[in-house]
């Protein structure tokens, strides 16, 4: 076998540097290149086939000690925020303590909690068959229309350091059907705030429909109004009232913000500063209405 780093037909051996550096160049790499060279690190690590391998082998069991070490010193609290520069500026040179927390964090699930049972049987009702929601923390919708299956949407909670159910992410909205289960967890779930981080087309892709109406949209005894628009350079900002017409009570009735993430280009990254402010006006809306309600973000 031969790699881009290893040749195994050859008596030259790189260094444990060598390899280190290498390892750490493998984590830099976009995902589809990095699963290639780790798949070759993988077997040359356990798959030795003759003698000008098991140098390799050596280096990479050098290596698995490192992985142990950088896990112990991944952090078991918040890292203050005086301290973030340096600490991440300490992990882009020790590329290998990145490693290391994410290897905590895989060794710390519990596997009997990650299972997706429910979502594999949904087929049309999830956009990508390998992404679905574990079974444990998916969100539930009341059942209508005596259908069994209605209770299913593609969203999960996702705790913050604060309280649990802070969040739910979901995945974005392609069909009609779709824009009724997700307006409808809206209102189930009391929700009144909505981030959209993609765009609604890219490179000519669809990546999310309008599913927000342009006035008025109903669906059942919910209606969805627009009240308000607002255009920045980043993002989009719109103002909701939902309402549920089957009671006139004003105690019904809810605003819901949607804030609309426009800069996020396909397989690549949003400016910082665009970001931050997004979020800051995330948080100000939040901020101003306290509830225990989740709040709602979607990609494509």
């Amino acid at each position: 076998m031969e790699s881009s780093h290893y040749s195994m037909s050859t008596l030259t051996f790189p260094s444990f540097d060598d390899n280190l550096s290498y390892y750490n160049s493998v984590l830099d790499q976009d995902s589809l290149d990095r699963e290639e060279a780790m798949s070759q690190l993988s077997d040359i690590k356990y798959k030795p086939r003759h003698r000008a391998s098991k140098r390799v082998a050596k280096d990479m069991q050098i290596l698995r000690v490192q992985e142990e070490k950088a896990m112990q010193s991944a952090p078991s609290a918040p890292i203050d925020a005086t301290k973030f520069v340096a600490y991440v500026t300490e992990r882009r040179k020790k590329r290998i303590l990145f490693r290391g927390e994410y290897l905590m964090i895989l060794r710390s699930i519990d596997p009997t909690k990650c299972t997706t049972e429910i979502g594999s049987r949904m087929g049309e009702r999830n956009q990508y068959s390998d992404t679905l929601p574990y079974d444990n923390t998916r969100v539930v919708l009341s059942i209508i229309d005596d259908d069994p299956d209605s209770h299913y949407i593609n969203a999960s909670y996702v705790h913050s350091w604060l309280r649990e159910k802070a969040y739910i992410v979901t995945q974005a909205v392609k069909t009609k059907n779709a824009s009724n289960d997700f307006w409808r967890m809206v209102w189930e779930q009391r929700s009144i705030g909505i981030v959209m981080l993609t765009k609604v087309f890219d490179f000519m892709r669809v990546m999310c429909v309008k599913y927000w109406p342009l006035n008025r949209f109903q669906f059942r005894h919910i209606e969805v109004e627009m009240l308000e628009t607002k255009t920045y350079a980043h993002f989009v900002i719109r103002t909701f009232r939902l309402r549920n017409l089957e009671d006139p009570d004003t105690s019904n009735t809810r605003i819901v913000k949607h804030f609309h993430f426009t800069e996020w280009e396909l397989n690549s990254f949003p400016y910082v500063s665009a970001f931050i402010e997004l979020r800051r006006r995330v948080r100000q809306w939040m901020d101003a209405n306290p509830t225990d309600a989740p709040l709602i973000v979607h990609c494509r």
